[in-house]
């Protein structure tokens, strides 16, 4: 019954903000968002069970849900309370996606509801894609254009995977999407409210995919301290504002060298030969031949990053039909490299490349599994959507004249001259 009540809870909610905010666009998403929404409600019934890969049915949803259940079961002789690796040992640092999903059980009276848990996590997916798509019309990108784009994204395959059962992934885009859209806002405009989304969503990231917040961070600093401002005034008074904080939390707390510390673990541990071998045991894995250095062939784990599974790759039923969402990402890149020449967008392209870059060059150092990087650069390629939306064709020109036109004008050219 709470799985019920849930999904028309966030549907509802989802289809008010589209409404509220798409309002005075010519072109609404409503329809699109709405239907996205209810086709990962019928998804998540099935898609569980289908053996789309080598490794079988299932994922890690099934291990969230799991742990889902154990925290609403604690929950019940020690009160609610947001559970960490401190009080849980083993949960490791993804603990926000089992904290919500066993919120839900919670109150589903600890049995497991993966239709009410689903639903949190396709409202993610369409508050995540409309986001962007607002975020590109206040950008001067057109509906049309960019209405289209984003459903490609939106519906495209790897995404509506692994946003129609009980996978972070889709927190995780909304996220890390929430704070660089309110970093890309605030460049233009103050505005507490979108320094406050951008503040939550960082928060919410360290507690989805915790690595992601030190690119993330980045371009919501440079829209905080309003680098597009015409005075000196803000840009300054930014910069010493977050000196003080920065220097407030480091003499007062130990945070600075718990993210120092994390930061480094983070990476020596990803980029490690144990980490690496194991996700190369897969299906799907890769080696590289890089000498043992995480930058060695850099050039090409980014291809493979970006655009695997390759179309001459064979696989699993899951691994080939990858494949359409490599002509999907191919078809953003080139229509994000064509827009990236607008003039007007310039900062914003460069604002955004300072999540791009580093983002792929970070998961390029760890490549080593082509299952396990579709899932991790969404956050990647739904930018690249974004970009892509801004897309501009070239002005039709008027057709050249034929040699039999320019005969004519000639000949009628000389009878005038001749009468004259």
């Amino acid at each position: 019954m709470i799985g019920i009540l849930l999904t028309l809870l966030f549907g509802i909610t989802l289809m008010a903000i589209v409404r509220v905010a798409d309002r005075k666009n010519g072109l609404s998403m409503l329809g699109i968002i709405a239907w996205g929404y209810v086709l990962r409600l019928i998804l998540q019934n099935f898609i569980r069970d289908i053996e789309f890969f080598n490794h079988a049915a299932g994922g890690d949803c099934q291990g969230y849900e799991q742990t889902g259940v154990e925290i609403a079961r604690l929950w019940r002789f020690i009160g609610v309370t947001f559970m960490t690796n401190n009080e849980l040992p083993g949960l490791g640092p993804t603990v926000l996606p089992q904290n919500m999903f066993a919120g839900i059980i919670y109150l589903n009276a600890g049995d497991p509801t993966r239709l009410g848990c689903t639903a949190l996590v396709a409202f993610a997916a369409g508050i995540t894609c409309f986001n962007l798509y607002h975020l590109a019309l206040q950008h001067g990108a057109d509906p049309v254009t960019a209405r289209w784009t984003m459903t490609l994204f939106y519906l495209g395959p790897t995404y509506l995977h692994y946003t129609s059962d009980m996978f972070k992934d889709g927190l995780v885009a909304c996220f890390t999407v929430g704070a660089l859209a309110s970093g890309i806002r605030l460049m233009k405009r103050v505005s507490l409210l979108h320094t406050g989304i951008g503040i939550i969503c960082l928060w919410g990231l360290w507690y989805v995919r915790f690595y992601l917040i030190f690119i993330t961070v980045a371009p919501l600093v440079v829209g905080l301290l309003g680098m597009r401002s015409k005075s000196i005034v803000r840009p300054l008074f930014g910069s010493l504002a977050l000196a003080i904080l920065g220097l407030i939390a480091f003499a007062l707390t130990d945070a600075g060298e718990q993210v120092t510390t994390t930061a480094m673990n983070t990476y020596e541990v990803g980029v490690s030969e144990s980490a690496l071998g194991g996700n190369a045991k897969g299906g799907s894995g890769v080696k590289f031949d890089d000498g043992g250095s995480p930058y060695g062939q850099l050039w090409l784990k980014v291809l493979y990053t970006l655009f695997a599974p390759f179309v001459w790759a064979s696989g699993s039923f899951g691994f080939h039909v990858g494949k359409i969402d490599v002509l999907i990402i191919c078809f953003f890149v080139l229509r994000a490299w064509s827009a990236s020449r607008i003039k007007d967008l310039r900062l914003v392209f460069l604002m955004v490349m300072t999540f791009v870059v580093p983002c792929t060059v970070a998961y390029a150092t760890s490549m080593a599994n082509v299952g396990l990087i579709a899932r991790q650069r969404l956050v990647v390629i739904v930018v690249f959507a974004f970009l892509a939306s801004f897309y501009r064709p070239a002005p039709r020109r008027a057709p050249a004249e034929t040699e039999v036109s320019r005969r004519r004008l000639r000949l009628v050219a000389d009878l005038t001259r001749s009468r004259a």
